[in-house]
């Protein structure tokens, strides 16, 4: 910047080559001394007043010594301006230093100037303590009077734009004082500014040191600038070493060898070394791999910079994961004279950017892998992101779905319902914690299907709703199993209902109320429940109630013999499974009508025990059903079993009873019957015979008391009547009980009963008898004859047989007796559930020893009795 010309001249001065702060102070004195010795020599040569010049020239030596010495810029231009005044004691002398960063111009010296004349300037807004000129100055001045309107200034507090300001600046001050010359020189070098000298010459005084004058301002423009370079070096120099001492980054310094010049505390800290290790340290003993080293090396030779990762070794061995800046320094003449460089310990952070990765990795192994479908979608409700799983849970591609919104899924009640949490959602995000509901979504094929949605608001740091991310679980599998246990708990319910009524109940009316529990599980508004009675015919007790009072059949009956199970449900129990018609049901004339019918048959120990029928549901039967109602029959045909069986068990008991109180007085009968007997034999003969003995021996005693003999015609009449009497007497005893069988064994009893029947009938009969006898006890054995005597007289009495076959034998542990004829047969259902009191007895004899009475039909007519008794072995 040129200052401008001055009314007496301005002299701008140049500067010589060199580096300002990079030489000693010393040197730059002797430099500048030079320079004033030849600048003086020129000025003696060019003044004829010796006197002038040689005090120009003391000047400029004093000024030269006393500007080395001076500490600050301020101080040089002070000493500058009290050199100037000395020379020219008649003129204000005012020194401006022009302050580059700001860009105005201040006065750091003024003298000469009268306290009246000072304060005068200060009212103008011209204080020379802190003289700033507006960039406005020059238009003002044209368009006002200078020395009436400067006044309105405010404190001259401006920045400086114009090149010829301060110029103007001092021809107004000169005006405002009263001067009629003003001399200027200003700072320049390299037509940089750095501020100037201002002589304001009172009463026509002249200047007489002019030369010395413009000397004293090249002379404090160079030593300005070498001033403000070493101060900007030094504030350079500072602020680095603040940084560099004060800096979180380890910075370091190291020379082309290898060694280290310096590092900051950061670097000492980071690595674990002291100062004084650290200077003793080599480079390549930092590198956990030494052929970075050279690596480094070559990067720097070629580029002459290097920024990249590595490992360093700390003091204890760490191995610390780094980054590194580096940068060549070089001198002036570009001779690598080391290596400047900053280091950035990343071991944490590549560990939590390692840990971040696995992290982002195995949740995006977990969203592509997990069955759940994962998404976010923005505050418009349009997905911006969707995992894998949704082809498989909707049919819809990750590509399809994501741009697609939340009501292209849902239909519009779930959708609105959806919204509305939402907007709740981030209406009350104090107090967010995430929303779960159930909702239903549309598969890809039309079809709806419920989930399961946990979702929540993002925020960005401020706290502001950015987006809506969530997982959504398909739950078809939980609904059904709910259904399911519903389902279930229900159908125990049912069945403990059904239970209930089995044990509360003690007549035919539990099948009735049986079946109206069926009935309204199965919303059926008619049915049957029938079982199966001991002969094999279905009952139905259930139709005794109102269930049939709607039936118009005529000869309509409860009870169904086997060979007239027709239909559906004679079907089912013949098959043995369940069967269902839903149409095409042809009733008999009467019957209900029936347009959908479901029947069960109760199998229980795989026999059919009972059948359980529902029908005119309002819609069709189907598989559920039918597996309910197989539930049902599961649980009521074990109950039935049982029940049915108790019922026979009493029954049988109660007949048995009969029987035996029967039996008891059949054979209390059978008593009186063989006593009278027995008694009319004893009489009839034996008594008889006995009375006739009697009265023969009496008729002998008396002859013989006569002295008269019998004659042996006599006696022997007497001994053929005793005879005859043994001989009834024997067949008396053998009729209680048989000696032959104690006497010639079961097998020659049986013989000898056999001979007998033959003397008193014409049936033929023939014998087979083991080769070993059966080895059975007195008292079982006596049993087995008596009911073979009692089958022997029931086929004399009944069957009109010609032949009989007796055949004797050991089969096992037990021993068999079969009696077979050729007679007219019986009724063999009749005989093996007889109410006869001979086959009664029987059984109850052979019963007392674990034997059995069998009745079979033999071929082509007759019958055949089995006696089974078990032989127990002594």
């Amino acid at each position: 910047m040129d200052p401008g010309p001055g009314r007496a001249g301005t002299i701008v001065s140049t500067s010589e080559n060199g580096a300002p702060g990079q030489s000693s102070e010393l040197e730059l004195c002797r430099r500048r001394v030079a320079a004033l010795e030849k600048q003086v020599t020129l000025l003696s040569t060019a003044s004829a007043d010796m006197a002038v010049q040689m005090e120009g020239a003391r000047v400029l030596a004093d000024i030269t010594v006393e500007t080395s010495r001076a500490v600050t810029i301020d101080d040089l231009c002070c000493a500058v301006g009290r050199a100037v005044h000395t020379l020219e004691p008649d003129a204000y002398v005012a020194v401006n230093l022009y302050e580059p960063t700001e860009k105005y111009y201040r006065a750091v010296y003024h003298f000469g100037i009268e306290p009246d004349a000072l304060a005068t300037l200060r009212a103008m807004g011209m204080d020379l303590d802190e003289m700033r000129f507006t960039a406005d100055l020059k238009e003002r001045r044209r368009a006002e009077s200078i020395s009436g309107r400067l006044e309105h200034l405010e404190g001259g507090l401006y920045e400086l734009f114009s090149e010829q300001l301060p110029q103007d600046a001092c021809a107004a001050a000169a005006s405002a004082l009263g001067v009629a010359d003003v001399y200027h020189v200003g700072f320049a070098i390299d037509d940089v500014p750095y501020g100037g000298i201002t002589l304001m010459l009172r009463d026509n005084a002249r200047i007489l040191h002019v030369k010395t004058i413009e000397s004293l301002a090249s002379h404090a423009g160079l030593v300005i600038r070498e001033k403000r370079m070493v101060d900007t070096l030094r504030a350079s120099e500072e602020e680095f070493r603040s940084l560099f001492e004060q800096s979180m980054d380890a910075i370091f310094i190291v020379a082309p060898g290898g060694s280290h010049i310096d590092a900051n505390p950061a670097w000492l800290d980071l690595f674990g070394y002291t100062h004084d290790e650290m200077m003793r340290l080599h480079a390549t003993e930092m590198y956990a791999d030494p052929e970075e080293r050279n690596a480094f090396l070559r990067t720097m030779a070629e580029t002459g910079q290097v920024t990249d990762e590595l490992r360093f070794k700390k003091k204890d061995g760490t191995i610390l994961d780094c980054v590194r800046t580096v940068v060549t320094r070089k001198n002036k003449l570009g001779k690598v004279v080391g290596y400047q460089g900053v280091v950035r310990d990343v071991t944490e952070q590549k560990r939590a950017e390692q840990s971040l990765r696995d992290s982002e990795e195995r949740y995006r192994l977990l969203a592509n892998n997990t069955l759940d479908v994962i998404w976010t979608m923005d505050l418009n409700t349009v997905f911006t992101y969707v995992n894998p799983a949704i082809e498989t849970m909707l049919g819809f591609t990750p590509e399809e779905w994501v741009g697609s919104s939340l009501a292209d899924h849902a239909t519009p009640e779930y959708a609105q319902q959806m919204m509305v949490l939402i907007q709740h959602e981030l209406e009350h995000l104090e107090s967010h914690v995430g929303v779960v509901f159930e909702t239903e979504i549309l598969h890809k094929d039309g079809s709806s299907l419920p989930f399961e949605i946990h979702g929540k608001v993002l925020t960005d740091d401020n706290g502001t709703p950015v987006a809506l991310q969530g997982v959504t679980r398909d739950i078809s599998q939980r609904k059904k199993a709910e259904e399911e246990r519903n389902r279930s708990q229900w159908q125990t319910a049912v069945r403990n209902h059904i239970s209930g009524i089995f044990l509360t109940s003690a007549d035919d009316a539990l099948y009735g109320k049986v079946l109206r529990v069926v009935m309204e599980a199965m919303d059926s508004s008619c049915g049957v429940f029938c079982y199966v009675d001991e002969h094999g015919a279905l009952v139905c007790p259930s139709m005794a109630g109102d269930e049939g009072e709607e039936c118009r059949m005529q000869d309509k009956t409860p009870v169904f013999p086997r060979d007239t199970w027709a239909g559906l449900w004679g079907r089912a129990l013949t098959e043995h499974r369940s069967l269902c018609a839903n149409e095409g049901l042809q009733m008999p004339t009467g019957h209900i009508p029936l347009t959908r019918v479901l029947d069960v048959p109760l199998i229980h120990r795989s026999e059919v025990i009972g059948n359980l029928m529902v029908g005119n549901k309002a819609t069709d039967y189907n598989d559920a059903d039918r597996e309910f109602m197989e539930s049902m029959a599961a649980t009521i045909a074990p109950i039935l079993d049982a029940r049915l069986l108790a019922e026979r068990a009493l029954a049988a008991t109660r007949t048995s009873s009969e029987q035996m109180s029967h039996l008891a007085q059949r054979l209390e009968e059978v008593r009186e019957e063989e006593r009278t007997n027995l008694a009319r034999e004893l009489h009839d003969t034996a008594g008889q015979a006995l009375t006739a003995l009697k009265l023969d021996v009496g008729q002998i005693k008396k002859r013989l008391a006569q002295g008269t003999v019998p004659s042996s015609e006599e006696l022997d009449t007497l001994d053929s009547v005793l005879d005859r009497t043994a001989d009834d007497v024997r067949r008396i005893s053998s009729q209680l009980r048989p000696g032959v069988l104690d006497d010639i064994g079961l097998e020659g009893a049986i013989e000898w009963q056999i001979d007998e029947i033959r003397k008193r009938s014409d049936i033929e009969f023939t014998v087979s008898l083991p080769e070993m006898p059966c080895w059975i006890d007195v008292a079982p054995r006596t049993a087995l004859f008596r009911v073979f005597q009692e089958l022997l007289t029931n086929v004399i009495r009944h069957a009109h047989a010609r032949s009989v076959h007796v055949s004797l034998e050991n089969v096992g542990d037990a021993c068999v007796l079969t009696v077979t004829d050729d007679g007219s047969g019986a009724d063999l259902e009749l005989l093996e559930n007889s109410q006869s009191l001979g086959i009664v007895g029987m059984r109850e004899r052979l019963r007392l020893y674990g034997g059995v009475l069998h009745y079979h039909g033999a071929t082509p007519q007759g019958t055949i009795a089995r006696v089974v008794l078990p032989i127990v072995h002594q």
